[in-house]
């Protein structure tokens, strides 16, 4: 019986411990009308695979969190293919998302020469 309490009592702690922690992956997409290329997103050491990232595209990366907690602040950088012209922004990312734990996506919305942040949450 004590055995039994035990484990019922470890498993409701470790399932609290896991709601309490932020699970996200982070989305890309070409919201634009230009083809892009090197698309990355990148924070303390993790960086997301590039590639192009023609308009209407979308590119998922799933389980970041697996590279740390929602990081305050990741660099983005991105090519136009038409002139082969680079861009590297710094966005903030966890003061825009809502208050408390998040579960979702991470969403970057790339729109020819910027790129801005929105996010879904989990249902």
């Amino acid at each position: 019986m004590k055995r039994i309490i035990f484990y019922l009592t470890s498993t409701i702690i470790l399932a609290s411990c896991s709601e309490n922690k932020d699970s996200y992956n982070f989305v890309q997409k070409n919201i634009g009308t230009v083809p892009l290329d090197n698309v990355h997103v990148s924070f303390n050491g993790f960086k997301s695979a590039g590639g192009a990232l023609y308009p209407g595209m979308t590119a998922y990366h799933q389980m970041v969190d697996k590279h740390g907690d929602i990081p305050e602040k990741v660099n983005v950088q991105w090519q136009r293919i038409k002139d082969g012209k680079n861009f590297n922004t710094t966005l903030k990312v966890k003061s825009e998302l809502p208050q408390g734990h998040f579960h979702g996506d991470i969403i970057f919305l790339f729109n020819d020469d910027k790129v801005k942040l929105n996010w879904k949450k989990d249902l």
